[in-house]
């Protein structure tokens, strides 16, 4: 690919464990893009409880992290996960929304939506097996409500960044 004058910015979504840290770390590495974390394994990393508050801080953090990333970028930004996931977990865990909407969101010019068909791995921060299909379906309500871009992804590692590398390029 070749230097563009405004940097594609890619962002990986979907519900716990549908293997968007792979799938991003893939894309960075074959595209040899930089790459944001999510920044939500570190913040919270420490905290049993955590308030609204606490997520529109790292809502901040996630955006500032994403903006400065951008801002060096010379062909692309690989995010994983950005402030759609914050707004969907405060959602769900808290009952409450964080402010943020479409307008207001690290604007991608593609999601990539990963459907839950990877085995799912436990770990501190993850909580239920049984919600992924259900919070695949709310990512999915919300893109197609706020009529962003994206594509949904499935499938084996390799395929998944095959997909969306191509779709990339088309961009």
């Amino acid at each position: 690919m070749t230097n563009n004058i405004d940097p594609k910015k890619i962002v990986i979504t979907g519900p716990e464990n549908s293997g968007k840290t792979i799938l991003s770390e893939g894309l960075a590495s074959d595209l040899n893009w930089p790459m944001v974390p999510e920044m939500a394994r570190t913040f919270l990393r420490h905290k049993t409880n955590y308030n609204i508050k606490d997520l529109a801080d790292l809502c901040q953090i996630q955006c500032e992290v994403e903006t400065a990333t951008f801002d060096i970028a010379t062909e692309g930004v690989i995010c994983d996960t950005n402030a759609l996931t914050i707004y969907v977990w405060s959602w769900l865990k808290l009952g409450e929304r964080i402010v943020c909407d479409k307008h207001t969101i690290f604007e991608p010019d593609l999601y990539v939506l990963c459907y839950p068909d990877v085995p799912f791995e436990d770990d501190r921060q993850r909580e239920d097996i049984n919600r992924r299909e259900m919070l695949f379906d709310l990512y999915l309500t919300i893109l197609l409500n706020w009529q962003l871009p994206f594509i949904v992804v499935r499938g084996e590692r390799q395929e998944r960044i095959d997909h969306t590398i191509s779709v990339i390029e088309t961009l």
